[in-house]
């Protein structure tokens, strides 16, 4: 009878953990940069984010070949679409944080890789708020996982080239 429950508890602990929700995606990262409208109206003053342009960027690193399969990402009630490609070389300068300067640079782990997020919001006046609790929602063997990343980093907009 003790073998019995001995292996008994052994199944037991393998499909709990075998149920368990997974996720492959081992680290995220998340910047956004704004930056002025080209022209802006005379007048035009009295809501500024209007005057804005927001891009929300976000790298998400995996192990292997897995490339995610993107179903969702939210913040809140607002959700975004998005635009997935690798960064073959596997480490990619983000840009410059606002607050200090200070370069930021996101390198994939030797053996994994690293995926460039573009996202969208489908809204004419796009909020220029930091995003709080990323969820990103894709496809793991065939059941839906989630990983959530904390914040946003703001970086500084890249200045326009001089076009003389």
């Amino acid at each position: 009878m003790k073998p019995f429950i001995t292996l008994l508890a052994i199944i037991f602990s393998f499909t709990s953990i075998a149920s368990a929700q997974q996720t492959v995606i081992k680290k995220g990262y998340a910047y956004y940069l704004s930056s002025p409208k080209g022209m802006v109206k005379a007048g035009d003053e009295s809501h500024p984010e209007r005057n804005m342009n927001v891009e929300h960027i976000l790298y998400l690193e995996t192990p292997g070949k897995f490339k995610p399969q993107i179903t969702k990402i939210q913040s809140g009630k607002r959700i975004f679409s998005a635009d997935i490609e690798q960064v073959l070389s596997g480490t990619e300068l983000a840009g410059t944080r606002a607050a200090d300067g200070k370069a930021q640079t996101v390198t994939a782990a030797r053996g994994n890789k690293l995926w460039r997020i573009y996202l969208s919001e489908n809204v004419e006046y796009p909020s220029t708020t930091p995003l709080k609790n990323i969820i990103i929602s894709y496809y793991l063997n065939g059941k839906i996982s989630r990983f959530v990343v904390k914040g946003e980093t703001r970086l500084n907009a890249v200045p326009m080239a001089d076009p003389s």
